[in-house]
């Protein structure tokens, strides 16, 4: 099992070496600035550290060459647990004291921030395990019983609501005693789930309950196999479905269906944030709140609508349309569901609370279109190696640690739309060219990647 460890941390030491740097400086930052709210990118930090590596793996068939090796399958559980939240937490709690120490060190009127670097060390904790029983929910399918169905969906459910919500409290947490209960509660409840989830991994059934199985769980009875095709119709007697069809009928039902369930996140996120709002009001953060639900828009775009689609591209590729319109579907079906929340969101914003929370609102929207657009480029560019999944990481998460940055220079809650406008358009534009150049002159997005979660619950099969 260490082996097999050892080789976890060998193959991705760039990845942890580049977390730990970030750290490093997380602590120097905290000890030169202690009342700057850095919790989101200690959150950031502990992603890259913890089992998002692992969750690459996964989808790269690691499970396969796995399955077979002379070892028990919960010590494999355990040993992933041991290399994806209790090493990465002693590591980068060390790397944040010593990036505290080196500061105060070279700034002796300094005070040591040991009370706050001794809450961020706990968020990060709790958020490793959080990823770990994330990362782990993809693995069990469905369940193969009503009791597993429930019991997997509570934990998943939970996770989610974890996972999304230390993203929209994590401002200022180490300061609110609601948010620092809500995040170390939550996180270290599933923390212990994970270890125990490790302790009932079972290779040999990860990810095989299907989704069309799901009516059929629901009423007790066991899967089947499907049912032999029936008698051929004639030519003659066969009536096409009316309506659209092709290119216009992808992008109506994809345009829909991810601006319902945007939307729907969004819905949940604000209610969220009313109810925290009602609890401790003095905590809240209207710019947060937009920022995050803006965020993760675009996340779910990438995540529920392009890389999905992408594993298409082969087929896409047949029908009968030129290489730039086949671009500017890609880029259309990613970009403008997203832009449309945004749109619904700044009008409900600015009736609700005026035209600046409108602006504000379609600012964040505005800025988030530039890394959404470059993902498809990406994805275009790389198809479905492991480098294109980093680097889908590094655009999205670092795109946020940007508009930060912006923030802190402009000294603004939000960056005026004089400025995120030329980034997203620019932004826009350069993934478009980029896309038709990896379409026409590239390879790598045609090519049938071996996904092992054809079934998974979070839609990452073909």
């Amino acid at each position: 099992m260490r082996r097999l460890m050892l080789d976890y941390f060998r193959r991705w030491w760039w990845v942890l070496a580049l977390a730990g740097l970030g750290e490093l400086w997380l602590g120097w930052h905290i000890a030169n600035r202690p009342q700057d709210p850095i919790e989101f990118f200690v959150l950031l930090a502990t992603m890259w550290a913890g089992a998002s590596p692992l969750s690459f793996d996964f989808r790269g068939g690691a499970l396969r060459p796995i399955a077979v090796l002379p070892l028990a399958a919960r010590d494999i559980g355990r040993g992933w647990w041991l290399a994806t939240v209790p090493i990465p937490a002693v590591a980068l709690t060390a790397l944040l004291f010593l990036g505290a120490g080196a500061c105060c060190r070279h700034h002796p009127g300094l005070p040591f921030p040991a009370e706050r670097l001794g809450m961020m060390s706990l968020f990060t904790i709790a958020w490793l395990g959080l990823q770990f029983t994330l990362a782990f929910s993809a693995l069990h399918g469905v369940g193969r019983t009503p009791g597993e169905f429930v019991h997997i969906g509570l934990i998943n459910l939970l996770s989610m609501v974890m996972l999304f919500g230390s993203m929209l409290v994590c401002h200022g947490a180490a300061s609110s005693p609601l948010r620092a209960a809500f995040i170390l509660g939550g996180g270290g409840l599933l923390t212990v789930v994970g270890w125990f989830r490790a302790e009932q991994f079972e290779p040999g059934r990860a990810g095989q309950a299907p989704l069309g199985g799901l009516r059929r769980l629901a009423r007790g009875r066991p899967d089947v196999s499907p049912a032999p095709p029936g008698p051929m119709t004639p030519p003659s007697q066969f009536q096409p479905t009316a309506g659209y069809g092709g290119v216009p009928f992808l992008l109506r039902t994809m345009f829909v269906r991810l601006f319902l369930w945007i939307a729907a996140l969004a819905g949940v996120m604000t209610l969220f944030w009313l109810l925290q709002r009602l609890v401790a009001p003095q905590h809240t953060s209207l710019v947060a709140l937009a920022q995050m639900e803006s965020f993760m828009a675009s996340a779910f775009a990438v995540v529920f609508q392009l890389l999905p689609v992408a594993r298409h591209l082969r087929l896409l590729r047949t029908l009968p349309i030129s290489t730039t319109r086949l671009a500017a579907v890609m880029m259309a079906m990613t970009v403008l569901p997203p832009l449309a929340l945004g749109v619904v969101a700044a009008g409900v914003a600015g009736l609700a609370l005026g035209t600046p929370t409108a602006l504000m609102v379609l600012n964040f929207c505005i800025f988030n279109l530039a890394p959404v657009a470059l993902c498809v480029s990406v994805i275009l560019w790389r198809g479905g190696e492991r480098l294109a999944y980093v680097l889908l990481c590094l655009n999205l998460f670092g795109s946020q640690a940007v508009y930060a940055g912006l923030q802190m220079s402009l000294r603004s809650p939000a960056v005026p739309l004089r400025v995120v406008g030329p980034i997203a358009a620019v932004a826009v534009l350069a993934s478009f060219l980029l896309a038709w150049l990896a379409l026409s002159r590239g390879s790598r997005a045609y090519r049938v990647q071996a996904i092992p979660f054809e079934s998974s619950p979070w839609g990452l099969g073909r």
